[in-house]
């Protein structure tokens, strides 16, 4: 497989603290987007945020589990 363009996608795992604590410093005090799969937003993952952070600007609540890079790649503008 070759593509066409360069991916770049830091990942970090957090596995002793709660998925808000983890989000928390990487948004407070910014506008931000939630882009999630509806299982995170059918289990709250939203309300928690919300009551605890505060409201996104945009919500993307449709994403596939595991998404093809074309699926991200065609979220923007055409």
């Amino acid at each position: 497989m070759v593509l066409t363009r360069s991916v770049y996608c830091p990942t970090a795992i957090y596995s002793k603290t709660s998925f808000v604590a983890a989000i928390a410093p990487l948004v407070e005090g910014s506008r931000w987007a939630l882009i999630t799969s509806q299982g995170w937003l059918k289990r709250g993952a939203l309300a928690r945020l919300e009551q605890e952070l505060s409201t996104p600007a945009a919500i993307l609540g449709d994403i596939p589990d595991n998404p093809k890079i074309s699926t991200i790649t065609n979220l923007g503008p055409q």
